[in-house]
C-alpha cells in the first residue's frame, strides 16, 4: 500500500494524460518508463543489441517509439513490425521497405529492378513491400545483407527496431497441425544465424532491438536454438508499481475532470493485481464510461467494484484478455495447448497450482514418458510471458484481472485436479 498524500488521485502532483488504450504513445503522453528509457538508451550508446523482455501490454512498442523520437538527429532509426509476415522473404521485404526512406537504401533497392522504377520514390510502403517480396524471392539473405550493409555504411549510426519477431518465428517453425517441422526449424535457425552474422559484421555501426508480444527465449529454447541469442542483451520491462498507476489515474482524471477517491484508486490497483499499463488505462476508460452514464464526476470504491465485475470481466470489457488467450495459442505448440489451458484454469479456480496437480493434469493430456518435458516447456512460457509466477504454495496468476477472467471463461466443464475426471471435458 502506498503512503497517502491526498484524498483524491487528482490532487497528486503531475501533468495530464489522454486515454490511449491499445495504442502506442510517445512525446508528452509517454509515461512511467523513464528508468527503462535511460537503460535502453545507455545500452544502445554502448553498441549493444537488445531484446526487450516483458509480459504482454507492458509498453514495449511505446518504449521503442519514444526512444526513436529522442534519437532523432543522433541516430538513423528503422522500425519494422513483422506480425503480418508469413515467411522470411516477406520479413526482409518489410525491412527493406522500412529502410527505403534513406536515400542510399532506396538507390540500392532501385538497382534490383531492371524494368524501370522511376516512380519507386512515390510508392507507399505497403505497395513497395509487395513489389519487394516478388523481387527478393528465395534470395532474402543476399538482399537483406545488401540493405543492412548499405545502411551501416552511412552516418550516423543505425538502430533497427524489430517488433513481433517471435510471432514470425512461430509461424515458420510449425506446421498447420501445430507440430515443429524439421524444415521450419532449419529455416528459423538460418534466419537467426543471419541476424547474428549481420549484428557482428556491423558491430558499432548498427544495432538491433527485438521485441514481441510472446516470448522469443522459450520459443527458441524449445527447439534447441537458444544459443542464437547469445549476442543479445536482455532489458526487462516490469509492470508499473502501484504509485505509478495511481499517478497515471490522477493525470487522466485531471484531464477528463473526473475525481477518483484515493481509496478507489487503491482498490483499482488491488483488483488488477499487477499494474500492466494497458490494463491501467483500460480500467480508467471503464470507470469513466460508468461515471458518464451516471452523470457523475466522482469515482468511489463502490463504483470500482461494480465496474470491475460488470465491465472489466465481461465479454465487452475483456477484448484484450481474449487476446491473451489467442497469443497463448501462438506461443505454445498445439500438442501442448490443452495442457497449458488446464494448468491456467487450475490456477484460476484454486488458491495455487501445486506440483502434484500439474502432474495429474499432464498425465491426462500427454504420454507418460513426456510429462516432465511437457511441463517444463509449458511452465517456461507461462512464466516468461507473465501468466503465472511460482509462489510458496505453487504457481499463481500474476494478474488478478487475468485470473478472474480466466476463471469466469473456463471453469465451466473443468474439474480440478484431485477430482476424478479432472481437466476440461
Amino acid at each position: 500500500m502506498t503512503t497517502r498524500s491526498a484524498d483524491t488521485l487528482n490532487a497528486l502532483p503531475g501533468s495530464t494524460l489522454r486515454t490511449t488504450t491499445g495504442n502506442w504513445v510517445d512525446g508528452d503522453q509517454f509515461f512511467g518508463r523513464d528508468s527503462e528509457l535511460h537503460q535502453l538508451r545507455e545500452r544502445l550508446d554502448a553498441g549493444d543489441h537488445i531484446l526487450l523482455s516483458a509480459m504482454r501490454r507492458i509498453g514495449k512498442t511505446s518504449l521503442m517509439r519514444e526512444t526513436i523520437r529522442r534519437m532523432k538527429g543522433e541516430y538513423r532509426t528503422v522500425f519494422v513490425d513483422l506480425e503480418s509476415c508469413g515467411d522470411f522473404t516477406e520479413a526482409v521485404a518489410h525491412l527493406a521497405a522500412g529502410m527505403s526512406k534513406h536515400v542510399s537504401v532506396l538507390s540500392k533497392i532501385k538497382s534490383w529492378f531492371k524494368d524501370g522504377v522511376d516512380n519507386l520514390d512515390e510508392v507507399q510502403i505497403a505497395d513497395l513491400t509487395v513489389r519487394l517480396r516478388d523481387r527478393i524471392g528465395a534470395g532474402w539473405r543476399d538482399r537483406g545483407d545488401e540493405v543492412l550493409a548499405t545502411m551501416a555504411a552511412g552516418s550516423p549510426r543505425v538502430v533497427v527496431f524489430i517488433d513481433e519477431l517471435p510471432i514470425l518465428l512461430g509461424k515458420c517453425l510449425r506446421t498447420e497441425t501445430g507440430d515443429v517441422s524439421a524444415d521450419g526449424r532449419r529455416e528459423v535457425e538460418q534466419f537467426m544465424l543471419w541476424l547474428r552474422w549481420n549484428a557482428q559484421q556491423h558491430q558499432g555501426r548498427l544495432s538491433f532491438v527485438f521485441a514481441g508480444s510472446i516470448g522469443i527465449e522459450p520459443l527458441l529454447r524449445s527447439v534447441g536454438l537458444s544459443a542464437s541469442l547469445n549476442n543479445v542483451v536482455s532489458v526487462n520491462l516490469e509492470p508499473w508499481d502501484t504509485e505509478t498507476a495511481l499517478s497515471c489515474w490522477g493525470a487522466l482524471g485531471r484531464n477528463y475532470d473526473l475525481e477518483i477517491d484515493y481509496a478507489a484508486g487503491e482498490r483499482m490497483a488491488e483488483r488488477l493485481g499487477v499494474c500492466i499499463p494497458y490494463h491501467v488505462q483500460l480500467f480508467f476508460d471503464r470507470v469513466r464510461d460508468d461515471a458518464r452514464r451516471r452523470k457523475a464526476r466522482t469515482v468511489t470504491l463502490t463504483d470500482v467494484d461494480r465496474v470491475y465485475a460488470e465491465r472489466m470481466l465481461r465479454a465487452q470489457g475483456g477484448q484484450d484478455l481474449h487476446h491473451m488467450e489467442e497469443r497463448l495459442r501462438l506461443a505454445i505448440r498445439k500438442p501442448l495447448q490443452a495442457l497449458a489451458f488446464d494448468l491456467l484454469t487450475q490456477a484460476a479456480v484454486t488458491p495455487a497450482l501445486t506440483a502434484s496437480a500439474a502432474l495429474e493434469l499432464a498425465g491426462r493430456r500427454v504420454p507418460p514418458d513426456t510429462t516432465d518435458a511437457a511441463l517444463r516447456e509449458v511452465f517456461e512460457t507461462l512464466e516468461h510471458d507473465g501468466y503465472l509466477d511460482l509462489g510458496p504454495h505453487g504457481h499463481v496468476f500474476l494478474s488478478h484481472l487475468l485470473r478472474d477472467f480466466w476463471e469466469r471463461r473456463f471453469r465451466r466443464g473443468f474439474r480440478p485436479a484431485g477430482v476424478d475426471g479432472g481437466g476440461h471435458s
